[in-house]
């Protein structure tokens, strides 16, 4: 689950209101004088020490929402090794458990959740050469999203056809492998998946694969040797547009992504979460010859 709305603290000072994180970023560079990063952010071997240069102090607030209990999670986050985090008022001890996608983006073990509202703050240095970004918390467990806030809840058994940010996975970024059993006679087949939204997809009939859809008429032959129930799996190839792309730009023809795309402004904003479509998003179709 992406963590992007938090509450910021300056220098021991008062929570400021609940704000979008490349917001909070913005707004801290603006108070010290600090350069954007917008499209033109100088490159960090440009920028020069200044005398009396100095770190601020900043504590990131957070809400977690569960609907259940959750085990078994982890925190994610860069720069994690300059930062200190409580969870419920107890400070974390940050022990590494690997990283997330990319090896600057820390993992951490985070304590189990019970099923309620809880408090997360994170506190690091802050000064010109900082970044702030969002954080994660990971695992196996479905996400519930109502504008924007997102609520952790036990993982589904089942699912159907269709966008998979409707199903519990708003923010994920992997692969999805679709199965189901069908009586199928012997005899030579197509399968044709015509509307979904991915990288590419790969078929396999009975946990072998038999060729890959990319482009029209979106379908793959195979051939049934013996009668019977047999498994057919879609396997989405998936991407990180709900996990790390610009989730608050209203533009849904935007094809064109660099810095500012991830601060817009006015009708091209929104705190509520813009989710992209993701997956199968329709029953595939059988032909047999």
């Amino acid at each position: 689950m992406v963590l992007d709305i938090a509450q910021v603290s300056i220098d021991g000072e008062e929570y400021m209101p609940k704000e979008e994180i490349l917001r909070i970023d913005e707004k801290l560079r603006e108070r010290f004088g600090y350069p954007l990063r917008t499209a033109s952010v100088p490159q960090p071997w440009v920028l020069r020490e200044k005398a009396g240069d100095h770190w601020h102090e900043i504590k990131l607030k957070y809400e977690v929402n569960a609907c259940d209990d959750m085990t078994d999670l982890k925190f994610a986050g860069e720069d994690l090794n300059q930062s200190r985090i409580w969870f419920d008022g107890e400070l974390l001890g940050a022990v590494e458990k690997g990283y997330f996608v990319d090896e600057d983006i820390t993992a951490v073990r985070f304590p189990d959740v019970k099923a309620g509202k809880h408090e997360l703050v994170v506190e690091l240095p802050f000064d010109k050469n900082t970044n702030l970004e969002s954080y994660y918390i990971l695992g196996d467990f479905d996400v519930e999203v109502t504008g924007a806030e997102g609520r952790l809840q036990t993982k589904r058994t089942e699912y159907g056809w269709g966008d998979i940010v409707n199903q519990g996975m708003p923010f994920y970024g992997g692969n999805v492998v679709y199965e189901f059993e069908k009586f199928l006679d012997k005899g030579v087949y197509e399968i044709q998946v015509s509307k979904y939204r991915a990288a590419l997809l790969d078929i396999e009939i009975d946990g072998k694969a038999v060729g890959s859809v990319f482009y029209s008429p979106y379908r793959q032959k195979f051939e049934i040797e013996t009668s019977g129930i047999h498994k057919i799996g879609i396997k989405a190839y998936g991407n990180r547009i709900n996990t790390f792309g610009s989730l608050h730009d209203c533009d849904e023809n935007e094809i064109f992504f660099y810095p500012n795309s991830w601060r817009t402004r006015d009708e091209d904003w929104s705190y509520e979460y813009q989710f992209r479509r993701c997956g199968v998003l329709k029953a595939p179709v059988l032909y047999k010859y």
